[in-house]
């Protein structure tokens, strides 16, 4: 249905031409007789040519048509942060969202979701913006100790039927402490939805964070000490002192002091495995002084594993090869059992179900030849390939020495030859 019709013109000031333009028409007319004027071709042709002149001075003048065409597919999200970090600011929120559901006509179906930790979709969908208000005032509240935006974003953008004519408004202080916000902008927007962000930022909130854990990329020794890379984020206008404090498995392993001095930046501390396993580690940051505003998000888990292999398998195929690799496993080779192909094929588990009796199986210089040779079980790669990607059990492979070439001098790799992969 179509409302609001209006019609305007860009040049006005020729519409001034019809009044000659009309005088030029009529008078010829009107100097007939009335005895030919009555005429009825006189009276068309008239009319015709009035009608013709008229058309072709609103052209020049530049008429326009404007309307409206309602779009019932039109839908918007509003996204509520109640997260600890922007409880200040709730009147605020909850006052700018009643005059977006005021501004709501009935053609605009609008839902409200509301997020912490957790989201909670309060008010569906729906034609009726004041019912829809109401939904949400009368819903459960998420998890305030966090705030996560891009969960919040994604699960809106799940929520429409017309991507394409959808819009998700955010209403928040813009801290976030988990997801990445802008990632799950970026595949809103992919998909034809709008974001539209309304700030509501306290100007002396004062706000640290953790935001990311880095753990050694070098192989982690138990009992050795490490160094884990932190990073902090700040809105703090004055150079800070804090404590950060790092606990495994809830005991405290000891605490150092930094100052922070505003936006992003990293920092190390030195932390030591005293077990190998799964670890749950704790980060935490206490302002010396009343400095932050929300303690809420102060803290930081993070999980790390050391990997136990407490029982390898070692195929060789030259005997003596297997040495350097057992020992660094190892110096007791308690959980550690080399077995040489050819001279202890007997050895050599044969089915999957015989290597899932061990944690991870390595490769010591074994070609493609080698794994389907005479001295190897029937069907071998097969059960290896079952251990792996059906069993879960690990595999490495290493090289060794070369083998010499046809003309006996070149070296050729033995267990990454490419001719012997492609066969």
């Amino acid at each position: 249905m179509i409302s609001n019709l209006h019609i305007e013109f860009s040049r006005p000031w020729f519409l001034l031409l019809l009044i000659p333009a009309l005088f030029v028409t009529l008078f010829p007319y009107f100097r007939l007789s009335k005895k030919f004027r009555r005429n009825r071709n006189r009276v068309i042709s008239t009319v015709t040519h009035a009608v013709a002149m008229t058309l072709c001075i609103t052209l020049i003048a530049g008429i326009t048509f404007s309307y409206d065409v309602p779009n019932r597919e039109n839908e918007l999200i509003v996204l509520v942060d109640l997260s600890d970090s922007a409880k200040e600011k709730e009147d605020d929120k909850n006052d700018f969202l009643q005059s977006v559901v005021n501004a709501c006509d009935r053609n605009t179906k609008i839902g409200i979701v509301s997020f912490g930790t957790d989201t909670v979709y309060g008010a569906p969908l729906s034609y009726d913006a004041r019912e829809t208000y109401r939904q949400y005032l009368a819903a459960e509240r998420p998890d305030t100790s966090a705030t996560d935006i891009a969960a919040a974003i994604n699960f809106a953008a799940a929520q429409f039927e017309n991507p394409k004519s959808a819009k998700i408004l955010l209403l928040s202080d813009g801290i976030e402490t988990d997801g990445t916000a802008l990632s799950a902008v970026k595949l809103a927007a992919a998909k034809g939805i709008k974001v539209d962000v309304a700030g509501f930022s306290d100007d002396e909130h004062r706000e640290m964070q953790i935001i990311g854990v880095k753990m050694p990329e070098d192989k982690i020794i138990v009992g050795q000490e490490v160094k884990i890379t932190l990073t902090v984020e700040t809105n703090l206008e004055e150079e800070t002192e804090v404590q950060i404090t790092v606990k495994d498995k809830g005991y405290a392993s000891g605490s150092t002091r930094v100052k922070l001095k505003g936006g992003v930046e990293s920092f190390e501390v030195s932390h030591t495995f005293q077990a190998a396993g799964l670890h749950d580690m704790l980060f935490s940051l206490d302002p010396i002084g009343d400095v932050d505003t929300v303690a809420e998000n102060n803290i930081y888990y993070s999980y790390f594993s050391i990997p136990v292999f407490d029982n390898v398998l070692i195929l060789e195929n030259v005997p003596g090869e297997a040495d350097t690799i057992a020992d660094l496993l190892g110096e007791d080779r308690e959980n550690v059992t080399v077995v040489n192909i050819h001279s202890e094929s007997d050895l050599v588990p044969k089915t999957a179900r015989e290597l899932a009796a061990y944690e991870e199986v390595v490769l010591v210089n074994m070609s493609n030849a080698d794994l389907t040779g005479i001295d190897m079980p029937e069907n071998f790669v097969e059960s290896l390939y079952d251990y792996v990607y059906h069993l879960g059990g690990g595999l490495f492979t290493v090289g060794g020495k070369n083998d010499l070439g046809p003309d006996g001098l070149t070296p050729v790799p033995h267990a990454y030859n490419r001719a012997d992969m492609a066969d």
